[in-house]
């Protein structure tokens, strides 16, 4: 369930995966690109690049934060709107974690009630994976949160944050005191330390574990006991069935595996419609906005 649930969300981000239209309106000529490492080339033929998914974010907002910096008269129509509507406030960060935790605990919570109920009973291979994949999303939540919170941008409008290593002295914006060069090369050696940890730990668990699934490397018999019997796999309690359906089989997949399987297909169903919605009043959004603008002129020839 991870990896269609994945490409759902990812595919409702505001922004564009393809950034031929941009390059069509500012009429910038076409140059061919480097393939990265030599091997992946992009899928589109443009002078720009999209942003890593990773990082889409944080630039929007200091993009948001560049343009309010820019010295324009105070009484601009709409500046200070625009100010207020994008300060992240408490409860701004509480919706975007609440909402960012809600997409993950779902499927995870339905996956581990499958493989924690599936005989025998506890917590196993399967299971850790889950709960394993469920930590390492958190972890790396904290660390998108980090970045966003601590990335600042100087008076020439150069980005610094935790993910960048600074290599001389500058002064922010809102005139706060830099932070200490060698805070800032510990901060960065530690961001990307944990960053490439929780990244390879989430891919081993979602496509190492989802493989493992598939070749039946979680079919042993190590993986068919709880995890409390595998120190001492020699007491009475440390046994397996060696049926495939046994009778607790049954009962297990009339109690969980009919009806979490089923809550997947809806919450499914659910995150597909609230994308389509979403988007669709973004469309509406765009439209008004441009419908208001000075100098618009309907068809008819109304300003």
């Amino acid at each position: 369930m991870t990896i269609p649930h994945v490409a759902i969300v990812a595919g409702l981000l505001l922004g564009a995966n393809n950034p031929n239209t941009l390059e069509g309106i500012v009429g910038k000529k076409y140059s061919e690109g480097k393939p990265y490492i030599g091997i992946f080339e992009l899928s589109y033929p443009s002078s720009y690049k999209t942003e890593w998914m990773w990082f889409r974010g944080r630039s929007k907002l200091q993009w948001v934060k560049r343009a309010l910096s820019i010295d324009c008269p105070k009484n601009k129509p709409g500046l200070g709107e625009l100010r207020t509507k994008t300060r992240f406030t408490l409860r701004i960060w509480i919706s975007i974690i609440g909402l960012s935790l809600f997409l993950i605990a779902v499927p995870f919570i339905l996956a581990f009630i499958v493989s924690f109920t599936t005989p025998r009973v506890g917590l196993s291979c399967r299971s850790l994976t889950f709960l394993a994949y469920a930590l390492l999303q958190l972890c790396q939540i904290l660390l998108w949160v980090w970045i966003l919170i601590y990335s600042e941008t100087d008076t020439e409008g150069c980005l610094h944050s935790p993910t960048i290593l600074i290599k001389r002295t500058w002064t922010s914006r809102n005139g706060k005191k830099h932070h200490p060069r060698w805070l800032n090369k510990a901060s960065w050696i530690l961001w990307w330390f944990l960053a490439i940890i929780f990244g390879l730990g989430s891919v081993f668990t979602a496509i190492g574990g989802t493989m493992m699934q598939i070749m039946g490397v979680y079919g042993n018999c190590l993986c068919a006991l709880p995890i409390q019997y595998w120190h001492n796999p020699s007491v009475p309690d440390a046994y397996l069935f060696m049926g495939s359906n046994s009778g607790n089989d049954i009962r297990a997949a009339d109690t969980f595996w009919v009806n979490t399987g089923i809550s997947a297909v809806v919450f499914l169903c659910v995150t597909c419609y609230a994308g389509w919605w979403y988007q669709r009043m973004l469309r509406y959004t765009f439209r008004d906005i441009a419908e208001h603008l000075e100098g618009y002129s309907k068809p008819g020839g109304e300003k």
